[in-house]
């Protein structure tokens, strides 16, 4: 009986093994109107990716017999939408306003109105992706100053139950001409509970406030959230200064490793790169701004000077090269170059560009920079003239005052030589201490190593270099009072260099000078 039951236990395997295996039952997919209903979520969701999943799910509807027309339309708005946030950005046009152009279903007076709103809130430039013309962006903002008036009210008859009117609206309402905008300070009463929907909150926080903890709560609810650290990394810089440049970078970063094509966020890379004087990577991101909006005029301006504090004078010429060639700020870019032509001791070039620079550029560098290629081309005359101009327009400048009394003392005109060296020895002293002052600030800041060791070290260099212009101011107000037969002051003058390894022998031969008398 055993044996019995093991057998039937054997055939009753091989029976099962034999047996045809099931097929798992295929799961139905969403349907067109669950297809519909999650791109509206993704639309109400509100980050730019989401809205892009929701335009493609839309145009995909397009040719369902019964939500054709519904999702043709929803695309169209959802185009605007995408249109508008891509100039809010500063990202590259995709676009997306020409397709909703192309999306109108039929003549409507109601997204003929939509249309025009966003046309012009997204050719208004707020970077380099938007337009390289002034004189574009001047239209636009002329549009919306003169149409307003009648967008706004037709907009508020179609809020607040129309998402994208909502969306427009604070557009014009948190706007540079948003004080036409009636009951503009009433917007939260007129937008309601839409503020509690992503799309309209992310707009409120964004445009008409840069709120950290609102946007840092939509990042928070929603990952994809991405561009929020654009915003959060401009309102860092806004209100935190030294310590907001760190959180800037990281915000930055994040948001670049979101969209690496994103010209008005590498321009603000380079921005941050420039000011925290971490030169290489000023290069670097202006560089991919320019490689994106080719010939953008700041990116040039700011490549141009990040090569000339970097010390790379030929490439810094070419980029003011370009500015000249597309006929954009001549003056800064004549400056510029009559700097790096001077560092290259171009001095007749530098010559020619910064009396080119002064049609068109009014600022106390463009003289200070004249007066000293004027004392490397031996015009004593010349460079006294441009340099008590410039002192004159800024009488702080230690250096410029350092360059004027140098230029006097060779004139041997020793009583305005006493005085100005005077001076300027006066000057370097409170800069000294000022630079004493941001030393001891910097070392104990909370920032990143590399960058507080660039600026400390920086900031040593500026140390020495006015210690050392000091010193020579020192030696040239004694030797002008000695020639003034004014001993005192002269002996007062030279005790301060006999520590000063430069000029200590010659401070001591005149301290034997005036105690031999």
């Amino acid at each position: 009986m055993a044996r019995f039951r093991v057998l039937v236990v054997v055939v009753l395997g091989g029976l099962t093994a034999c047996a045809p295996k099931s097929r798992p039952l295929a799961q139905p997919g969403p349907t067109p109107a669950m297809r519909m209903a999650l791109a509206d979520d993704q639309v109400k969701a509100g980050c730019l990716d989401c809205l892009e999943q929701a335009f493609q799910e839309y145009v995909a509807l397009q040719s369902h017999s019964t939500l054709g027309a519904s999702a043709r339309e929803s695309a169209l708005r959802t185009a605007l939408l995408i249109a508008v946030r891509e100039n809010e950005l500063g990202l590259l046009d995709s676009g997306r306003l020409q397709q909703a152009r192309e999306l109108m279903p039929s003549p409507s007076a109601t997204l003929s109105l939509l249309i025009d709103v966003a046309d012009a809130l997204s050719a208004k430039s707020r970077g380099p992706a938007r337009s390289t013309s002034t004189d574009a962006e001047n239209r636009a903002s002329v549009r919306i100053s003169r149409t307003q008036a009648q967008w706004a009210p037709a907009l508020r008859q179609l809020m607040p139950d129309d998402l994208l009117a909502d969306y427009l609206w604070l557009g014009l309402a948190c706007g540079p001409y948003g004080f036409d905008v009636p009951d503009r300070a009433d917007r939260a009463a007129l937008v309601g509970d839409r503020l509690d929907i992503p799309l309209i909150r992310f707009k409120a926080a964004s445009s008409c406030a840069i709120q950290r903890p609102e946007l840092g709560a939509l990042r928070d609810a929603n990952a994809r959230f991405a561009e929020t650290h654009y915003f959060l990394g401009v309102s860092a810089l806004s209100t935190q200064l030294l310590a907001g440049a760190d959180e800037a970078e990281t915000e930055f970063q994040m948001a670049y490793a979101w969209r690496p094509n994103w010209p008005t966020l590498t321009m603000a890379i380079a921005s941050v790169a420039l000011t925290a004087e971490n030169f290489d990577r000023a290069i670097e991101f202006y560089g991919n701004t320019l490689a994106l909006v080719p010939d953008y005029p700041d990116a040039l301006l700011g490549v141009m000077r990040a090569f000339t504090y970097a010390g790379q004078h030929t490439e810094a010429i070419a980029a003011a090269d370009r500015l000249l060639a597309i006929n954009r700020n001549p003056g800064e870019a004549r400056y510029w170059r009559a700097l790096n032509e001077e560092q290259a001791d171009q001095h007749d070039a530098a010559w020619i560009d910064i009396e080119r620079a002064a049609e068109g550029m009014v600022s106390p560098d463009v003289p200070k920079l004249a007066g000293i290629i004027a004392i490397n081309r031996r015009q004593l005359d010349v460079a006294r003239q441009r340099l008590e101009l410039s002192l004159s327009a800024r009488s702080t400048d230690c250096e410029t005052a350092f360059y004027l009394q140098a230029v006097i003392t060779q004139q041997g005109q020793w009583a305005e030589a006493a005085r100005v060296a005077s001076n300027a020895a006066a000057c370097f002293d409170a800069d000294l201490t000022r630079l004493s002052s941001e030393l001891e600030s910097l070392r104990v800041a909370e920032m990143r190593a590399d960058q507080r060791d660039r600026q400390i070290a920086r900031r040593e260099q500026q140390i020495r270099s006015e210690t050392r212009m000091r010193a020579a101011s020192w030696y040239d107000a004694a030797a002008s009072h000695y020639n003034l037969a004014q001993r005192d002051q002269a002996r007062r003058f030279a005790e301060k260099l006999l520590d000063d390894e430069q000029y200590r022998d010659r401070a001591r031969d005149l301290l034997a000078r005036l105690t031999a008398q």
